[in-house]
């Protein structure tokens, strides 16, 4: 009786699929790193996809407008997902705009939808489309040349396999620059953000066409060569907004001053997804760091930076960084840095800090013992999304060209920076998903999300959110890299 109703439950499923949407379109809009990222998620899941026989148009929920849009076009490309499937009720849970909640006391994130975590440009229909084979792009190859030497290798900035060819490169001593400003050349545009990878400073690199191919085709990312530096629109490849990239040395904070899980998230991104070396630094040791050995420091989230980071100690913190280091700090040790003297961050001033209100009434404090629970989550967000306000002509976001989604797990209220780059931020109306108290809410209004400052010849970088929250938040796998590898 159990096998049959376990087998009833996915028949059910594939006949009558729960949830208002029948049909989900993911938009391939170019970007192969993001759309086969969500693909292998997919067959890890046992989640059936196709694409359409034919362009048609439809009408469909807009994920990022949230609004329903007529003559939505689907396109020969595009990914197709029909809710009429054994997996239709994962499938539900895993693309619902807004997550159901029975209960708002909860010990977990409450919104997780994909299109979000993905960055992808998604619509929910409420018609049936039944897809056809999905039949995979072939790899990403270099386009093919007339010169089997040609002037450079261009590679657009979109998603973690430009990161992980980046890092690749880097490793094995290939000079890499990137264009600061958009650009065209050859008939083509290419954002910011764009690697090249020039003839010209790599003689030295043994097989040097061999080796940039072979990196790009291992990650998957798809080479443009091209025979001139001088642009049709844009900025020359000599130009002032042309940087050198430099292979860091990164360090992370470990120990228990810090979240296990936090370090675990960032030791996992260099480890596993780029192959990069990092060091592990304990922090009740700081005072044994050598510090000219490093580029980059990371300080992921935790409660113990009051007691290690002590006032000697962040002293020579900011001498390093002065003297050209990168800091990165995230969350809670964010928070930490705030007010301190040299570092623009600072808190907003909040209700309780203010005087207080005459004409409050006295007995408004007065409240039930047994609805302590739920009167302290009127200022909590266990893991709710918000969109995020970009400048995305800044390096922290480069890359990012649909809207960036944060998962907020904690009621940050850091001011926008008064002298330094205010990157990401929230407005009053950036809520999208999942549960936010209604403190919380209001303490995030006009708030900063991601900042960058100048400190000497060093730069201070703030990520109020966790870009790399276990490792399937796939969107901040690009934004910590450009936090590490393209930030100056």
């Amino acid at each position: 009786a159990i096998m049959k109703e376990f087998g009833n439950f996915f028949d059910k499923a594939s006949r009558e699929p729960i949830g208002q949407f029948k049909t989900y379109v993911i938009k391939a809009n170019g970007d192969e790193g993001r759309l086969t990222a969500i693909r292998q998620l997919l067959d890890r899941n046992l989640i059936r996809y196709g694409k359409a026989e034919k362009a048609l148009k439809v009408t469909g929920f807009d994920y990022i407008s949230q609004k329903t849009e007529k003559n939505v076009s689907v396109e020969a490309e595009d990914l197709v997902i029909s809710a009429y499937q054994p997996k239709s009720t994962l499938l539900k849970i895993l693309f619902e705009p807004k997550s159901a909640l029975e209960d708002s006391a909860t010990y977990d994130i409450t919104a997780w939808a994909l299109p979000y975590a993905y960055g992808l440009q998604t619509y929910g229909l409420t018609t049936r489309i039944n897809p056809v084979a999905y039949v995979a792009p072939a790899p990403a190859m270099t386009t093919p040349t007339t010169s089997p030497q040609p002037y450079a290798y261009l590679a657009k900035w979109q998603s973690l396999p430009s990161v992980q060819l980046l890092a690749g490169l880097l490793k094995q001593s290939v000079k890499v620059r990137v264009n600061e400003k958009p650009f065209e050349l050859e008939g083509q545009t290419y954002p910011a953000g764009t690697l090249l990878i020039t003839r010209a400073g790599n003689e030295r690199i043994p097989g040097f066409d061999a080796l940039v191919q072979t990196e790009a085709g291992r990650v998957n990312q798809r080479l443009t060569p091209v025979q001139s530096g001088f642009v049709t629109k844009g900025s020359d490849f000599g130009s002032e907004f042309v940087m050198a990239l430099t292979a860091p040395h990164v360090g992370v904070i470990v120990g228990d001053a810090t979240t296990a899980t936090a370090v675990g998230e960032i030791w996992h991104y260099f480890d596993q997804d780029l192959n990069y070396p990092v060091t592990l630094i304990d922090g009740n040791a700081l005072g044994n760091v050598n510090w000219s050995t490093l580029d980059v420091l990371v300080l992921p989230t935790g409660y113990g930076y009051g007691r290690i980071m002590t006032d000697r100690n962040l002293t020579v913190v900011k001498e390093w960084v002065r003297a050209g280091g990168k800091l990165i700090a995230m969350e809670r040790a964010a928070a930490f840095l705030a007010g301190k003297p040299e570092f623009e961050l600072k808190q907003k001033e909040t209700k309780d800090d203010k005087k207080s209100d005459p004409k409050k009434n006295p007995t408004d404090s007065l409240k039930r013992y047994e609805d302590r629970e739920r009167t302290a989550l009127s200022d909590e967000t266990p893991g709710s999304i918000y969109r995020i306000s970009l400048d995305t002509t800044h390096p922290l976001a480069f890359g990012i060209t649909n809207d960036y989604y944060t998962l907020v797990q904690e009621a940050h209220n850091f001011d926008l920076l008064k002298d330094g780059w205010n990157v990401g931020y929230l407005k009053t109306n950036n809520y999208v998903a999942g549960f936010a108290g209604k403190n919380a809410k209001d303490k995030l209004r006009n708030t900063l999300s991601m900042g960058v400052q100048s400190l000497g010849r060093g730069t201070v970088v703030y990520l109020a959110d966790d870009p790399l929250f276990r490792g399937f938040w796939y969107s901040g796998k690009l934004l910590f890299g450009n936090a590490v590898f393209m930030v100056p």
